[in-house]
């Protein structure tokens, strides 16, 4: 079986987070080459290290994917629809200016088509974005 690590200086404090950016094909690092990879490239049952210092361990399989699937679809199904990424970049540009007087385009960049397409509330983007800003 495959053990990775997270990659890009992420740190998980829990199996949940670790396992769903897995399943969300976010790169992390095979432990003994240190080659980036993901979902795609070990499609089967892995082991995730994730804590402090990667010390913490958990696996994901099959039944884990069919779960997070099932989630993913459940958080979608409830969060307001959106036309198209630029309805939704609106709405993150109207909180940030709401929660800081100033444009997300004031701002450092940010990346917002990842949280696009894992369904984030424009809200917390745009919290998260002020956080990152300061």
């Amino acid at each position: 079986m495959t053990t990775v690590l997270p990659a890009y200086g992420r740190q998980y404090a829990n199996a949940a987070a670790a396992k769903l950016d897995w399943h969300n094909g976010k790169d992390f690092l095979e432990s003994s080459s240190r080659l980036a990879c993901n979902r795609q490239d070990f499609p089967g049952d892995i082991v995730i290290r994730y804590g402090n210092g990667n010390i913490k361990v958990t696996s994901y399989t099959a039944a884990d994917a069919r779960k997070l699937d099932k989630q993913i679809a459940a958080a979608r199904a409830t969060r307001p629809q959106f036309a198209d990424f630029d309805a939704w970049m609106v709405s993150v540009d109207k909180a940030v200016i709401a929660e800081s007087g100033m444009s997300y385009k004031d701002l450092p960049d940010w990346d917002f088509r990842t949280a696009f397409d894992d369904g984030i509330d424009p809200k917390t983007v745009a919290a998260s974005v002020i956080a990152d800003a300061w």
